[in-house]
């Protein structure tokens, strides 16, 4: 660890000069974070402010604070916001898609920025199971050309193009494996966590399926697309039907593979290393040297924090919430508001959560995973607040029986007796797990597919999830405002929303101008592209139109409004392993790891356009399709 120079003191009597040095906390550990398609990281400013603020409070410290974000590059600067060092345990992970020649003719309106690559890559990509990730892009259209998926698509903010082949995904996960082998094969002992969001979770449990070393300590999921069933979407999406499509118990197995991995991780430790430079007395000239603490010393929680946590006077490992160990266990954490892992062709994991037949309070057949459900009115209405209680099933609807009421007629009065008095009788209804009309589950209502089919999905009447991830010292409650029920205009004018507006300048940018139908001067019906007046005269139409906000990030995010819970700083910061962090304690061996998870920096694929072959498949990566035996 890395000490600062303070001052020195002499004593004329014995002739002794004692320099003064500050020694720093070590780090708790270290938190690599993973963002998903169409992306850099939106996320990684709130999250890693909250990680901080949490982790100081979870260990009675006040030093840890984040770098200073760039909206723009979308990367952390070296100083805080304050212009002070910054100091924080997070490694930021970067990934996406490098056009290669012809990429532009082949995928029309593909993504891309001024050096011909996307962050995340396309987001019509995403996929909800790890063997997607061998196979082709999204087709546009399907059945020999019959289904053309963008004619009958209801959301005008995107636009459904063909997609380069899904390899890229493997690319990265390959990088981030690399990452945390260089890590454990440097530090072995670092506490290491990974945090991923969206389709960054995919990248992250096909990274852990590629580690040659052990796995990170700890795993949290957000908003995750992976899904235990399959659907029709899924044969669709596939290159080669039903033969491409993962079965549900290979999907269990592959997760459960990842779970394994991370479990043994909790107890493969190598020796302590020991033989690092000590130093503990000044050096002339010297204004900052290197200070080893030695792991076994009775008293190393102090280490990483010394102060009071709690009104009891308690120091952090003295308290049940802020000691917990949490080495070998992943976090599920899931939304039901989310509307892009809400999607009927994806329902995943941090949608719903894990089916009832996997999780249950009597039966576990992922025995080191714990879920948490982040849903609007959580500590109010019946639902409890996020880490208020542990092992207890959230329902996402309640029937709410023997509703006395007055019956209505056609003309819209209602039904009077001979008395003249309302006719009453007794209905039953469903109530969303806040006690709102079953038809509010999605608020704003989901679009129709053909007029007919909801774009979103809905949990069936009586799904439930059992939520067993353990309590925390201060419970999140949620708001009403967590579920961003609230339509803004595409380009975002009317909300002041620069992301919006940028969203919109992107789709404006790679905007593909579409075929329509029209009469020729001789009164001929002609098809033809759009001319530029057509296109403008669209975006232009676009741009006022209603959208209905994603919720996508929200559990990472939320808590910029004054009066908002920071469930990242009063729960996720809980669920992290703590201990004695030393990567951050060599500057340059730090920034060494940021540069590795920085595809801009450090990957070649990013310089040159050329991805490396796919390769076979990781171990634990089961590849059982649904397709009869026979057929495969």
């Amino acid at each position: 660890m890395q000490a600062r120079y303070i001052k020195s003191e002499t004593n004329e009597v014995e002739r002794l000069t004692t320099h003064i040095m500050d020694v720093p906390y070590l780090m708790p550990g270290t938190i690599i974070f993973v963002h998903g398609v169409n992306s850099e990281g939106e996320w990684y400013e709130q999250a890693a402010e909250q990680f901080c603020a949490g982790l100081n409070k979870r260990l009675g410290r006040n030093c840890l604070k984040s770098a200073k974000f760039d909206p723009v590059t979308k990367r952390f600067a070296k100083k805080a916001t304050d212009g002070t060092d910054a100091h924080s345990p997070i490694i930021p992970f970067y990934w996406g898609y490098k056009l290669q020649a012809g990429d532009m003719e082949r995928y029309p309106g593909i993504y891309h920025a001024a050096d011909n690559a996307w962050g995340g890559g396309p987001f019509q990509n995403g996929t909800n199971n790890l063997l997607s990730f061998w196979q082709g892009g999204f087709k546009r259209k399907l059945l020999a050309g019959l289904l053309d998926l963008q004619k009958i698509n209801p959301e005008i903010n995107r636009q459904l193009e063909d997609a380069p082949p899904r390899t890229y995904y493997i690319h990265a996960a390959r990088r981030l494996a690399n990452l945390i082998d260089t890590l454990r094969e440097d530090f072995p002992n670092e506490p290491l966590n990974v945090v991923a969001h969206s389709q960054g979770n995919m990248i992250a449990l096909c990274a852990i399926l590629y580690l040659k070393r052990r796995a990170p300590d700890t795993l949290i999921l957000n908003s995750a697309p992976y899904a235990f069933d399959t659907n029709i979407t899924d044969w669709l999406a596939a290159t080669n039907g039903w033969s491409g499509v993962q079965s549900g118990e290979a999907r269990l197995k592959t997760f459960r593979a990842v779970a394994d991995k991370i479990k043994a991780a909790k107890d493969d430790y190598a020796d302590d290393e020991k033989n690092a430079d000590c130093a503990h007395v000044g050096i002339k000239d010297q204004t900052t040297m290197h200070v080893h603490h030695e792991a076994e010393r009775d008293d190393w929680h102090q280490q990483i924090g010394a102060a009071k946590v709690n009104d009891e006077g308690h120091q952090w490992q003295q308290c049940e919430h802020a000691s917990r160990d949490n080495r070998g266990k992943v976090f599920v954490n899931f939304n039901p508001h989310d509307r892009v892992i809400g999607v009927a062709a994806v329902e995943g994991i941090g949608w719903r959560g894990i089916p009832e037949r996997i999780i249950s309070e009597h039966a576990n057949r992922l025995p080191n995973v714990y879920q948490r459900v982040f849903a609007r009115n959580s500590g109010g209405l019946g639902t409890p607040a996020v880490g208020e209680r542990q092992n207890y099933w959230f329902s996402y609807f309640h029937e709410q029986m023997r509703v006395r009421e007055k019956v209505r007629t056609g003309s819209g009065g209602y039904l009077l007796s001979s008395d003249g008095t309302p006719v009453r009788t007794e209905n039953s209804y469903l109530k969303t797990f806040d006690g709102k009309p079953e038809y509010e589950f999605w608020n704003p209502p989901p679009r129709k597919v053909l007029g007919v089919f909801d774009l979103q999905g809905t949990p069936k009447q009586r799904e439930r999830v059992w939520i067993n991830a353990p309590t925390v010292p201060a419970p999140a409650h949620i708001a009403e405002d967590f579920n961003l029920h609230g339509q803004v205009r595409f380009d975002g004018s009317d909300a002041g929303d620069s992301e919006q507006n940028e969203d919109f300048a992107t789709f404006s940018r790679h905007y593909v101008p579409q075929t329509i139908t029209v009469r020729g001067a001789d009164g001929q019906t002609i098809s033809r592209k759009e001319n530029p007046g057509e296109l403008k005269a669209r975006l232009a139409a676009y741009a006022g139109q209603p959208i209905a906000q994603t919720d996508h990030s929200q559990i990472l995010r939320y808590g910029s409004a004054p009066g908002q819970a920071h469930p990242v700083e009063q729960v996720l910061s809980y669920d992290l392993t703590i201990g004695q962090g030393h990567a951050f304690g060599d500057a340059d061996y730090w920034q060494y790891l940021l540069d590795l998870a920085d595809w801009k920096i450090s990957d070649p694929y990013y310089q040159n356009g050329v991805l490396p072959a796919p390769g076979g498949y990781p171990a634990g990566l089961d590849t059982e399709t649904v397709a009869p035996k026979d057929a495969r």
